[in-house]
């Protein structure tokens, strides 16, 4: 076995300031589990809305969330944790 040393350096472009906390003993989580924010965003006339771009024929819908309830890897996967492996 061969121990592997990461340092990682997350970034919030909305607030420089903010702590980020980390879980020192990870808990099992309700992966089954959704919650929908305040923030909904309509279909209309066949495309999506959103609150920076609106979907067109030429561009796709793009929205600002103020929040975040994943990682998503280089590699496009999507994970609830990081270092989920």
């Amino acid at each position: 076995t061969t121990d592997i040393t990461v340092t990682v350096f997350f970034r919030n472009p909305e607030n420089d300031t903010a702590d980020i906390i980390f879980e020192s003993k990870p808990v099992d989580a309700n992966i089954n589990v959704f919650f929908e924010t305040s923030e909904v965003f309509d279909i209309v006339n066949g495309r999506h809305t959103g609150n920076v771009n609106n979907q067109t024929t030429s561009t796709p819908s793009e929205v600002l969330l103020g929040w975040f309830n994943c990682y998503v890897m280089g590699n496009g996967i999507e994970s609830i944790s990081y270092l989920d492996a």
